[in-house]
């Protein structure tokens, strides 16, 4: 596995060197593995949820921004256990060279969190809408509204990680929009919900592109939003493993969905 690190020119030149600012790459995946991870994804179609009734948005998996909240996080350790034991008979092999990749990028132990979701997979098909930046903008809090156990130190406000494993992408590519915005200077901005859409915001994006087999890592603090497509191709599709982590007594991140 080789990875490399990429800290945005813009950021740094502002003089902002924290660490959620960073990106990490990891070439993860010969083609060959990845050919088979899309094929095992096909074989379980019947397991896929859509999340959207007017667009073909699936997940495979439970996904805790999507089905927990601060009102009820229920429907996320339901769906879990009747997901967990589907994603694990099938791609714990992925599970394992994933946990090897995080501890090689962060020198950390880490593990599949106990009770969470385990990572799972985004799966966009060929949408026209896809042509509009149809995702939210967000910075990655769902942490906040899971279980943790009890006497564990759980960092819930800095030291997360948030993943994501390019699989299948269209012809003309895919990735990430970010922003040097942090949580803390979003709650800063008077009327920041207002401000997403502004010029002043989007004349600092930047888009990271996704390989095939390749792993980008963040820490999930910074504001993103999946990229727009570039083109619209009627057989293209996105497919990504998704994941996140929290570090637990500040030296094991636990990886979870």
């Amino acid at each position: 596995m080789k990875f490399t690190g990429l800290t945005d020119k813009s950021i740094t030149d502002n003089n902002i060197h924290d660490s959620k600012y960073s990106m990490q790459f990891l070439e993860l995946l010969t083609s060959k593995q990845v050919n088979k991870i899309i094929h095992q994804i096909d074989a379980l179609s019947s397991h896929w949820e859509q999340r959207n009734m007017d667009l073909p948005f699936f997940t495979l998996g439970a996904a805790s921004y999507l089905d927990s909240s601060r009102v009820s996080n229920k429907r996320y350790y339901n769906k879990l256990e009747r997901l967990n034991p589907i994603l694990w008979a099938n791609f714990e092999w992925l599970y394992d060279l994933v946990l090897g990749g995080l501890k090689q990028i962060t020198g950390k132990e880490c593990q599949l969190a106990d009770g969470q979701a385990l990572p799972g997979f985004h799966i966009f098909l060929a949408h026209q809408q896809f042509l509009e930046p149809v995702a939210s903008m967000h910075i990655d809090l769902q942490h906040q509204t899971l279980l943790w156990p009890e006497g564990q130190q759980i960092d819930l406000k800095q030291n997360t990680l948030s993943f994501t494993l390019a699989l299948a992408l269209p012809e003309s590519g895919a990735g990430l929009n970010t922003w040097p915005e942090s949580h803390k200077d979003l709650m800063a901005m008077p009327f920041w919900s207002t401000l997403l859409g502004s010029a002043e915001i989007q004349s600092k994006c930047r888009y990271i592109e996704y390989q095939p087999g390749q792993m980008v890592i963040h820490s999930g603090q910074l504001l993103h939003q999946i990229a727009p497509l570039r083109e619209y191709n009627p057989l293209d599709r996105r497919i990504t493993l998704q994941g996140h982590a929290v570090l637990c007594d500040k030296n094991t991140y636990l990886i979870y969905w």
